[in-house]
């Protein structure tokens, strides 16, 4: 079973730092973007999941958010917050564009893959096995 590939932007490169060690203590291949601007260069079919960090963003890199959801529209992208009393209504609201999905802590690979069951069935199969075999 292969390790989820996650993409990992935000403006607070410290908080983005420790997210990271977290992804990659939990088995995860992380790669962190700086400013969001900079994920546009990236392969949507390596990634599994844009995650990114709404505390602190500035409104450059806010106003970037739309052309990422409509540039990826494959890719699911989760929101971050954790500041207390968020809510996806208030995230929603902030960032002028409805994610795929919020987290308001730093999520583990079983809630990402529990959320997303499209992405369950990568790491379900083995990808040495073959699917079936014709008699």
């Amino acid at each position: 079973m292969r390790a989820l590939n996650i993409l990992l932007c935000g403006s607070d490169p410290i908080a983005l730092q420790k997210m990271a060690r977290k992804f990659k203590a939990d088995g995860l291949n992380v790669r962190i973007v700086d400013p969001v601007r900079d994920g546009l260069a990236f392969s949507e079919k390596f990634w599994d999941f844009l995650l990114i960090d709404l505390d602190g963003l500035n409104s450059f890199m806010r106003s970037l958010l739309p052309a990422v959801v409509k540039e990826f529209p494959n890719l699911p992208i989760i929101g971050i917050s954790r500041r207390s009393g968020a809510t996806v209504e208030r995230l929603i609201n902030e960032v002028g564009v409805e994610l795929d999905g919020y987290a308001f802590d730093v999520p583990g690979p079983e809630d990402l893959i529990v959320s997303f069951p499209h992405i369950a069935a990568r790491y379900k199969a083995d990808d040495t096995r073959p699917l079936y075999s014709r008699p």
